[in-house]
């Protein structure tokens, strides 16, 4: 005896007379123009693309709106509870609003642990880097290790003072630190760093400002 196959049809991505979407594939009805097939292709590549962050969305509007449990979206869809609360966490605590396009849902898993604008300071230096999210891990992860080092309470008032007056008197210094992972800042860049630690005392800013210095000079991912 054969067996019927049943079209899960998804209606909610199909365009009728072009394109029926079904669990198993695409259905050609018809015949698209370039421009359908085209938008089609390229959209359906951006929700590929975003998925993580869709379904982050989906979730935490059900749980509110209607008291959905990450168990009943499991038994809908099929995907382990774990996968969909991870993301639902994580689009919880990066907002839409700090979401890049250029990036993915693997770097906002990156800097989930951070405050909103240290979440933008690390986006823009992984756009202006072109980071991968494995090396956003990377350099946050070094940030929060030179952190504990360069933390501002750590250092007296001659500490500091001896950092401005490398700054100020540089070419007579002509020395250089070295930290962790084999980067290495001259005085004016030590000064630097200490001076916006004092402004910006919080760890969070410390981890960005040292992330921003650590890609500045070129250093740690490998």
């Amino acid at each position: 005896m054969s067996s019927a196959i049943i079209e899960s049809e998804i209606p909610t991505l199909s365009i009728p007379d072009a394109f029926k979407v079904t669990v198993t594939g695409l259905k050609i009805q018809g015949r698209p123009t370039f421009k359908v097939w085209d938008d089609f292709g390229v959209g359906m590549l951006k929700v590929h693309r975003a998925m993580p962050r869709i379904i982050g969305d989906w979730l935490r509007y059900g749980e509110w709106r209607y008291g959905e449990k990450f168990s009943q979206a499991a038994a809908l869809t099929g995907y382990k509870p774990a996968y969909l609360r991870n993301v639902a966490s994580v689009t919880a605590r990066v907002e839409m609003s700090q979401r890049r396009d250029s990036l993915t849902f693997s770097h906002d898993q990156c800097v989930v642990t951070f405050a909103p604008e240290i979440q933008g300071a690390f986006f823009d230096l992984t756009e202006k880097y072109q980071l991968p999210s494995r090396d956003l891990k990377k350099v946050v992860s070094m940030a929060k290790d030179m952190s504990k080092k360069w933390t501002p309470y750590k250092y007296t008032a001659a500490d500091l003072e001896a950092a401005y007056r490398a700054v100020l008197d540089e070419e007579e210094y002509g020395g250089d630190f070295e930290v962790t992972y084999g980067v290495r800042f001259t005085a004016s860049e030590v000064g630097y760093l200490l001076r916006k630690m004092e402004l910006y005392p919080d760890e969070e800013h410390s981890i960005s400002i040292i992330a921003k210095l650590v890609l500045a000079r070129g250093g740690g991912v490998k």
